[in-house]
């Protein structure tokens, strides 16, 4: 039984919550409610456009790490998360390496 308990526990770590919010207006509001280890945001986003949401939670939380995944190249968008606080900045054409960003804590 014990066996069972630690391999249950070993799948219940590695458990995530995905959440979408439609709007980059909810997405403090959100985050001050669960405090995700990550966010996860589109520059656009429905009013309010995922680099002022980075720069709200990041300046209201900032711990917050937040990864703008994006299909924009444009060096100065990258530019402007940087400046607003995200920890990434991802292609979706290359949504893997989310992954290397999260697995390294950056």
């Amino acid at each position: 039984m014990a066996a069972l308990d630690a391999a249950r526990a070993a799948r219940l770590e590695k458990l995530f919550y995905l959440m979408r919010v439609g709007y980059g207006a909810a997405a403090l509001a959100v985050y001050a409610r669960f405090h995700p280890d990550w966010v996860l945001l589109d520059i656009a986003m429905k009013q309010v456009n995922g680099i002022t949401a980075t720069r709200q939670i990041t300046e209201a939380f900032p711990a917050a790490r937040v990864v703008i995944v994006t299909n924009h190249r444009d060096a100065a968008l990258r530019e402007a998360a940087d400046q607003a606080g995200a920890r990434g900045y991802v292609l979706k054409e290359d949504l893997w390496a989310v992954r290397g960003i999260i697995s390294g804590g950056q």
